[in-house]
């Protein structure tokens, strides 16, 4: 997968440093092609004609700090992942208003490593995989979109940002072709993707599309752990 990265900085230090941690990372399945901005305003004069998937953006830059960018971008693209670069601790609530992914310390490239390794599992979650309905229709969907999907009769109902999808396929097949551990067996009639929950009780599973999945007591304490594990290693 090309992933498009933005590294938006006034300090070509820093841009360079990152640029050449982000690069040890590429890889035969993911690549990155970076752009560098020294300025807010550049980058948002390039994001009006361009998409981007990542961006690494300083807070503290004249004229337009991150947050103001960062807030900028929102108006437009709420899919681009941001994370924020930051010599100070003070701007958590900022950064909950834009949907920042992460803060990173700009003196540690440890953190630089932990986020990298996290947005690889990001980028696997939206691979793309395609599903055959029962009238022959073939549908192309990342995994990121996938919401749930429940046994119906002898097919399986497929849940997604987009559309419902019945296919023929068994409920352990579709879960063979997911195979990643964002997804759960809850129960044996639903397969929940983590990344869609708003709420569990020891019963039931609350999705983000409204609905309800029912949890398996005895599968109950193997969800809570790895669901809490997915939440932790985000």
């Amino acid at each position: 997968m090309n992933i498009k990265v933005a590294l938006c900085d006034d300090m070509e230090f820093y841009i360079e440093r990152t640029k050449r941690n982000i690069l040890e990372y590429q890889s035969d399945e993911n690549s990155y092609e970076i752009y560098e901005f020294l300025s807010g305003k550049a980058l948002l004069n390039y994001m009006e004609n361009n998409h981007l998937d990542v961006i690494f953006l300083d807070i503290d830059m004249p004229e337009m700090d991150g947050i103001e960018v960062a807030t900028r971008i929102r108006e437009k693209d709420n899919k681009v992942i941001i994370i924020f670069l930051t010599n100070y601790d003070d701007y958590a609530k900022e950064g909950y208003l834009v949907q920042a992914y992460r803060y990173l310390s700009k003196s540690s490239e440890k953190e630089l490593i932990e986020a990298m390794k996290s947005l690889e599992k990001v980028f696997r979650n939206r691979k793309k995989i395609v599903v055959q309905d029962i009238s022959g229709n073939n549908h192309a969907v990342s995994l990121e979109e996938i919401i749930y999907g429940e046994t119906a009769g002898r097919n399986v109902r497929i849940y997604t940002e987009k559309e419902e999808i019945v296919t023929s396929l068994t409920l352990q097949k579709f879960e063979e072709i997911l195979n990643e551990n964002c997804f759960f067996r809850t129960h044996r009639a639903f397969v929940v993707n983590m990344g869609h929950i708003l709420k569990f009780s020891p019963k039931e599973i609350y999705m983000d599309n409204q609905k309800k999945v029912f949890l398996s007591r005895a599968r109950y304490n193997e969800f809570k752990k790895e669901y809490m594990n997915w939440i932790f290693e985000k």
